[in-house]
């Protein structure tokens, strides 16, 4: 897939939840920027900004909570789902969103999250998936698939020896206390939209009342930190997305209430 570059301008996210005044940190190119506009622009359309707890967990997600004009918890590294419980329980009439990168919540916060299905907690999970550990430096993580070099692996996963990569949705598919699983890409403005349409789709099951885990794995890219044989920008690391990296990880909705398993209907709140 090749991409046509244009002059690049800035873009202003349609929403006043989006704090356009506040520094990003994300690097020049990162998703991440791309998934706060849309959740900012989402918690806008269905006028929950009052209601919305976001929880960040440790990495370059973090600055997600000086990006939205919402309630913020900051959370230790890999305890996002494990705080998100704790708001949730205490709060239950408010929208609690966790916000983690691939490393927070697929290694140290794997457990957190796998039995917040297992209990059927009731919060939305947003994971920011780059394939290693951004913030750190772009080490080789649980997620690093073989297409992705990275500093510590310049070849990128060698199964031989680290094994095969972790696919978060394979995960959490099974279990009866997530109600919602799915993955999308945030490479290209045709593929941003599609993924606006996902989230959306999570937050109507939420408020609809149904409960349970609703969980999205947005695979993004962190051109700075993916090294190897060659320099990425971020064009050429999102062609790596859509070309190589999402092979190892299917696309689309992999779990929603009426492909519940095993017959087990998710419980409606009453």
């Amino acid at each position: 897939m090749n991409y046509t570059q244009i002059q690049s301008k800035k873009v202003s996210p349609h929403s006043d939840v989006f704090h356009e005044q506040r520094h990003i940190s994300f690097c020049a190119g990162c998703g991440h920027g791309s998934l706060n506009i849309l959740l900012a622009e989402i918690i806008e359309e269905l006028g929950i900004q009052t209601k919305t707890v976001l929880v960040t967990g440790v990495g370059c997600g973090s600055a997600s909570g000086g990006l939205q004009r919402v309630d913020i918890v900051g959370t230790p590294h890999g305890r996002a789902s494990d705080v998100c419980t704790g708001v949730s329980r205490m709060l239950p009439e408010k929208t609690v969103v966790q916000y983690s990168g691939d490393g927070d919540s697929c290694a140290i916060g794997l457990a957190g999250l796998l039995h917040s299905c297992a209990r059927q907690e009731n919060f939305i999970i947003l994971i920011y998936n780059n394939n290693v550990y951004g913030m750190t430096g772009g080490q080789l993580g649980p997620t690093t698939s073989e297409v992705v070099p990275t500093t510590t692996f310049l070849g990128g996963r060698d199964k031989d020896v680290q094994g095969f990569p972790l696919d978060i949705i394979d995960l959490v598919t099974p279990l009866p206390g997530c109600v919602f699983a799915a993955r999308e890409r945030l490479t290209t403005g045709k593929n941003v939209f599609h993924a606006k349409k996902t989230l959306r789709k999570a937050f109507d099951l939420h408020l609809s009342g149904v409960r349970g885990i609703k969980l999205i794995d947005f695979l993004g890219n962190c051109n700075v930190n993916w090294k190897g044989d060659r320099t990425f920008t971020p064009i050429t690391a999102n062609e790596l997305i859509d070309n190589e990296v999402s092979r190892y990880f299917k696309l689309g909705v992999a779990k929603q209430p009426q492909t519940a398993i095993g017959g087990q209907q998710p419980a409606i709140i009453s």
